[in-house]
């Protein structure tokens, strides 16, 4: 009995010490478990704070679409110094929020603000002036962005009397005078400008600008200038494929080829753009392995290639272009982005792309890039700040408001910002007629629809060779069962191309449901659907399928019961 109680004994002292020794040991794997996960996630979190793309924790706030705080932020760092330009970053936010009216209220503090500090001695001490223009060109353009035209007009001429020279204002107000109708201002703009004639991206601006103006010899005079200046400047590309009317500049590149006129850089225009139509990519991949053979050595040339081929040989090219552009430059960078893209390696590809923007913030490839991996991550909003960047980047083109307002039609599905965009695109070019025909698409899923037939009529009253225009009005009138315009529209879209498969479905449809006559929408149809190509979007080939399926299934009862008038219900319009 007294062996037993001591066995007893010692098994309870046993697991007096070992119970804890357990609890101790468990304990500790658990710290180390959250001590190294901590270390990686923190770890992972330094490596990526190390690229800073902010100058101040306002802009980091910025940046990671913390719009409140970056407020709350800028107005900590404003209270610790007289110069403006954090409340001018202030009311750049609020214009981002919507908030015009508080965004336009705080643009006027930002201006008194500035004139206190220049009415003051030390101001005058003091060389301010390069401040002083970036403070100017921000208020005026972000009123701009308000929709304020005529405060726009009226701040960018004060400011434009002290600077006349500055080539930064300059490209601001090329854009303000265009949005007031001064055309001969914005002209007077591009013939004065204070032009930096070693700087590449400088002059690929003023190209740009002239072909904004429709000046398509001036501009292609200049990109070349830019590419002698430097080839590896990926504006120049940037530029030739935001041209709005490309069968004019081709024109142009073919005169130029004749008269002999630098054949290594009208080649790579021309390639770049074949490139940009799938049908003539053949052309443009023959014209990169010329120049591949003549040694053209270009970033822009080896990036076109790449795109071209990346279906085909992409890492290869990848990794070659990897070796002769390393990571201390734009293109080194760029490419890595790139890769880590489209491998799907979306931390990776945003981290290269911060690389590019501390290389060079100016170029707005990179914040474009930015918005494809941040959708493909399932997170579009966290694009929002480098796509408005980009417009503030490149304030003379109306190209970067566009994309602005696609970005938020097609990936934030934000209206109401996307037609603030749009119109604002309007103003500076009210002879873009796509501008006015995606206003109307917007309008017209809004259930907006005496709008947007007025907005798509406008399209037609810029451009009438267009059979989109017309093809979406028929649709339109189909849906108010208004069936004689919209037979009328269709017909017309059809007269101006009696090859294009979205009016074909359309015509079809009219047919099948409308007119009850199962063999001209068998006619139609048949067209539309043989018509589909490797061009043809994935959404439209659908529908195009899904409509054949019904209505030749339709068709052949007909052919079997021999009536020819069968309605059919449930077939999708292509607007």
């Amino acid at each position: 009995m007294e062996k037993s109680n001591k066995s007893n004994n010692h098994s309870l002292n046993k697991s007096k010490y070992f119970m804890p020794i357990l609890l101790m040991i468990i304990y500790l794997c658990i710290a180390l478990f959250i001590t190294l996960g901590v270390r990686s996630v923190f770890g992972n979190q330094k490596e990526d704070e190390s690229i800073k793309i902010s100058d101040n924790s306002g802009e980091e706030f910025y940046f990671n679409d913390k719009y409140d705080s970056a407020i709350t932020e800028f107005t900590s760092l404003q209270e610790k110094d007289n110069w403006p330009s954090y409340t001018a970053d202030t009311a750049k936010i609020q214009s981002i929020q919507g908030n015009y009216v508080k965004s336009n209220s705080t643009l006027q503090k930002a201006y008194e603000g500035r004139n206190k500090v220049i009415d003051t001695k030390s101001a005058q001490n003091d060389n301010i002036k390069e401040k002083d223009v970036d403070l100017a060109s921000q208020i005026v353009f972000t009123y701009f962005l308000n929709g304020e035209y005529k405060k726009a007009l009226d701040y960018g001429e004060f400011y434009l009397n002290i600077y006349p020279q500055e080539s930064k204002l300059q490209q601001t107000m090329f854009t303000v005078y265009l949005s007031n109708n001064e055309s001969e201002k914005a002209k007077y703009i591009v013939k004065n400008y204070s032009l930096d004639e070693q700087n590449s991206d400088d002059i690929v601006s003023l190209a740009q600008m002239n072909f904004i103006l429709g000046n398509y010899d001036i501009g292609l005079k200049l990109l070349n200038e830019a590419w002698n200046v430097d080839k590896n400047s990926l504006k120049i590309f940037d530029a030739v494929e935001q041209v709005s009317d490309r069968t004019t500049l081709l024109n142009d590149v073919d005169k130029a080829k004749e008269e002999n006129k630098n054949e290594e850089f009208h080649n790579a225009v021309l390639a770049k753009i074949y490139s940009l139509n799938e049908a003539d990519k053949e052309k443009a991949l023959a014209l990169v392995e010329k120049m591949d053979k003549e040694n053209v050595d270009s970033a822009n040339v080896d990036l076109l290639k790449y795109d071209l081929l990346k279906d085909k040989d992409g890492q290869e090219i990848i990794d070659t272009l990897k070796d002769k552009y390393d990571e201390t430059t734009l293109m080194g960078c760029y490419i890595r982005a790139i890769e880590n893209y489209e491998n799907k390696k979306y931390d990776e590809a945003f981290k290269y792309a911060k690389k590019c923007i501390v290389i060079d913030k100016n170029y707005n490839g990179t914040y474009y890039l930015i918005e494809n991996i941040k959708s493909a991550q399932q997170k579009p909003q966290l694009a929002e700040p480098f796509v408005i960047d980009a417009m503030y980047n490149e304030e003379y083109n109306y190209n970067t408001i566009v994309k602005t307002a696609e970005y938020y039609k097609n990936v934030l599905k934000d209206s109401n910002k996307a037609i603030h965009y749009y119109e604002l695109a309007g103003h500076v070019n009210p002879k873009d007629a796509d501008i006015f025909y995606n206003i109307g698409l917007i309008q017209l899923n809004n259930q907006r629809i005496d709008d947007a037939i007025e907005s798509i009529k406008k399209s037609i009253s810029i451009s009438e060779s267009n059979p989109k225009y017309y093809r979406a009005l028929g649709c339109i009138y189909l849906d108010k069962k208004d069936d004689e315009k919209s037979i009328e529209y269709i017909r017309k879209a059809y007269d101006l191309d009696d090859k294009d498969i979205l009016t074909l479905n359309d015509a079809a449809c009219y047919y099948a449901m409308i007119d009850n006559n199962v063999d001209r929408a068998m006619t139609n149809i048949k067209s539309a659907y043989d018509g589909i190509n490797e061009e043809t979007k994935e959404e439209n080939k659908n529908i195009i399928s899904d409509n054949y399926n019904r209505i030749k299934s339709a068709f052949d009862s007909s052919q079997k019961d021999g009536n020819s008038k069968t309605k059919i219900s449930e077939l999708k319009l292509i607007y």
